[in-house]
C-alpha cells in the first residue's frame, strides 16, 4: 500500500514539475518574442512582413506564442507548401527559414519561429482575402472598392480553429473562385501530360473537307475536354462530331462559333498551355480582389467578354452583347448602383468626345452639327448660332453641346445611370450593326447594349404600369422620359480574361486592353516588408 503510494505521489510530483518546466518554458519564449517584437530585431536572418501588425497581434495577448500545437505548426506549413494551388509561391512566406526552425529546441529559436509563423499567417491570410497585389498600382483602371483586411482576427481565433477551417471560411467568400482554383489544378495536370502540339496555319479548314491538320485538331481538343467522339484520331476528315467539339471550343473562346477554323481559332488553340495557366493565376488574383460578397440582384458587365449579364436572386436570368471602350478610351473597372433610366434621352457630349471626334469634324463640315441636331450654348445657356463661332478659338471647347433625341442620337432610345466620377453608363446605339462583330471595342468608354428595351423591361417589370407596350409608347413619343427604379440594382463592370461558366465551362478572352501581364508580374514579385 506504501509503494503504491508512493508510485502515486512520484507520478504526481512529476507532473507538477512538468507543468512548471512548461510555464518556465512558455515564460521563456513570451520573454524573447517580447524583446524580438519590441526591437524588431531581425527574425532566422532576415526581415518579417508585417512588423506593426505583429506588434498589435502579440501585444493583444502579452506576448504569448500564438503557435504551440505541433498539429497547428504542421497544418500551416503543409498549407504554404500547396498554397500554388491558389496561383501563390511557397517561397513568399517564409517557408525555408520555418523549416529550419522547426526542429530546434532553443529557446531563441522557438521565440522566432512563432514570430515567423505568425508573419507569414498574416501575409497569406491577407493574400487569399484581398490579393497579393495593390489592384490600384497594378490596373490604375481598376476601382471597385477593395475588402477591408482583418487578418489579425484569424489570428486571434487561431487557438479555437484549424488552419482548414480558416483557408475553407476564406475562399468561400470569393465570388465565382472554386471553378478557376479547379481549372488551374486541371490545366496543370495538362501541363504535366505533355500539353498540346501546335497546329500549322494553312487555309481555313471547312467541314466536310480533309486536311491533315484535322487529325491534329481532334488531338487538340481531345486534350481540354472539347471532344469526346469515338472517330479515328488519325482520320483527317472533318466531320460533324468534330465540328460541334470546334464550335464548343470557339463558344468559349469568345470566338466566331460557325465551326470554320480559320487563323483566329488557330491562334486560340495554339496558346501554350504554359499561358492558359498564368491566365487562370491572373483572374484568380482578380477575383481576389472584388468585394466577398456580391448582391441577390445585380449586373454585370464582363469587358472583355463583351457581354452584360442580370443575376437576380442569385441567378442569372439574361444576357446582352454590348460595346466597350477602345483601346485608348478604355472603359474603366467599378461597382455602382443604378438608379434610373431615361427613354428619348438627350446626349451632353463628353469633353473628351468633343475634342477628339466632334471639333474635327466641325473644322471639315460647318453643317455637320446640324446634320446631327446637335446644339450648342455658352456658359449663360444661350443657343449659338455655329455660323457666329470662331471655331479656331480655344473657347469653343467650353460651350455646352448637345444632341436631340431621335433617330441619330448617339444613346439611341434609352440610357442607364448609375452614378459615377467617370462619366459612364450604360445606352443603346443607331450603331446597332456592329454588334455582329465578335469582338466590340467601339465606345469612347461608355457601354451600348443591344435589346436595350427588353433590359429595360425587366428592370421595370414590377414597377408601377410599366411593361413592354407603355416603353414602346414612351419611346415612340419621341419625348425625354426618367424613370427612377423603385428596385435598383448594383452594377459591376470587371475586366476577366479568364473564369468559369455556370456549366463550369473554362472560359478564356483576349486581354484587348493588355493588363494580364503587369498582374502576372506583381503575383511573381517577392513580397516587401514594411
Amino acid at each position: 500500500m506504501k509503494l503504491k503510494l508512493y508510485y502515486i505521489l512520484a507520478i504526481g510530483l512529476a507532473l507538477v514539475s512538468s507543468g512548471v518546466q512548461a510555464a518556465n518554458l512558455n515564460e521563456e519564449i513570451k520573454s524573447n518574442i517580447e524583446c524580438l517584437i519590441r526591437e524588431q530585431t531581425l527574425v532566422g536572418g532576415g526581415k518579417v512582413f508585417n512588423i506593426s501588425e505583429l506588434q498589435k497581434a502579440y501585444l493583444h495577448d502579452h506576448y504569448a506564442p500564438y503557435w504551440v500545437k505541433t498539429k497547428q505548426i504542421n497544418g500551416f506549413v503543409s498549407q504554404l507548401e500547396h498554397c500554388d494551388v491558389d496561383g501563390l509561391q511557397p517561397t513568399d512566406y517564409h517557408l525555408k527559414r520555418i523549416k529550419t526552425l522547426l526542429s530546434s529546441r532553443n529557446v531563441h529559436d522557438r521565440a522566432r519561429l512563432d514570430i515567423l509563423l505568425s508573419d507569414a499567417f498574416l501575409l497569406y491570410v491577407s493574400h487569399i482575402q484581398t490579393g497579393k497585389t495593390d489592384p490600384v498600382k497594378i490596373d490604375p483602371q481598376w476601382h471597385v472598392i477593395l475588402n477591408e483586411k482583418n487578418p489579425l482576427n484569424y489570428l486571434y481565433r487561431l487557438s479555437r480553429t484549424t488552419i482548414k477551417e480558416v483557408y475553407a471560411e476564406l475562399i468561400s467568400m470569393l465570388p465565382y473562385y472554386h471553378g478557376l482554383k479547379y481549372q488551374l489544378q486541371r490545366y496543370r495536370g495538362m501541363e504535366a501530360n505533355g500539353g498540346w502540339k501546335r497546329i500549322p496555319d494553312g487555309k481555313m479548314i471547312t467541314p466536310g473537307m480533309s486536311d491533315d491538320r484535322v487529325a491534329m485538331v481532334r488531338r487538340r481538343l481531345t486534350v481540354t475536354g472539347d471532344y469526346s467522339g469515338i472517330t479515328d484520331a488519325d482520320s483527317t476528315f472533318y466531320d460533324n462530331t468534330l465540328r460541334a467539339a470546334v464550335i464548343h471550343y470557339q463558344k468559349r473562346n469568345g470566338l466566331e462559333a460557325l465551326g470554320n477554323i480559320g487563323p483566329q481559332t488557330l491562334a486560340e488553340m495554339n496558346v501554350p498551355v504554359e499561358e492558359r495557366i498564368k491566365q487562370i493565376q491572373v483572374n484568380m488574383e482578380r477575383l481576389r480582389w472584388l468585394p466577398q460578397r456580391l448582391p441577390s440582384y445585380y449586373l454585370l458587365v464582363t469587358i472583355s467578354d463583351f457581354s452584360l449579364s442580370v443575376f437576380d436572386n442569385y441567378k442569372g436570368v439574361g444576357t446582352y452583347p454590348v460595346i466597350v471602350g477602345r483601346s485608348y478610351r478604355q472603359t474603366p473597372v467599378f461597382h455602382s448602383t443604378m438608379r434610373y433610366l431615361v427613354f428619348n434621352p438627350v446626349w451632353t457630349i463628353p469633353s473628351t468626345v468633343l475634342k477628339n471626334d466632334i471639333l474635327p469634324e466641325v473644322l471639315k463640315n460647318l453643317d455637320y452639327l446640324n446634320e446631327k441636331h446637335i446644339t450648342v450654348s455658352d456658359v449663360a445657356g444661350k443657343v449659338l448660332d455655329p455660323k457666329d463661332i470662331d471655331w479656331n478659338d480655344e473657347q469653343v471647347s467650353r460651350y455646352a453641346y448637345r444632341q436631340a433625341p431621335g433617330d441619330d442620337n448617339s444613346l439611341g432610345a434609352v440610357k442607364f445611370i448609375f452614378p459615377n466620377p467617370y462619366d459612364v453608363y450604360l445606352h443603346d446605339t443607331p450603331h446597332r450593326e456592329l454588334f455582329e462583330r465578335s469582338q466590340r471595342t467601339f465606345s469612347s468608354g461608355c457601354i451600348r447594349v443591344e435589346h436595350p428595351l427588353a433590359l429595360a423591361a425587366y428592370l421595370l417589370r414590377n414597377q408601377d404600369d410599366w411593361n413592354q407596350e407603355k416603353i414602346d409608347q414612351t419611346v415612340a413619343s419621341g419625348q425625354t422620359t426618367k424613370v427612377v427604379l423603385k428596385k435598383q440594382p448594383e452594377v459591376y463592370l470587371l475586366y476577366l480574361t479568364a473564369w468559369t461558366d455556370t456549366k463550369g465551362n473554362m472560359q478564356f478572352r483576349d486581354d484587348i486592353y493588355q493588363r494580364d501581364t503587369r498582374v502576372y508580374q506583381g503575383l511573381t514579385t517577392r513580397p516587401q516588408s514594411e
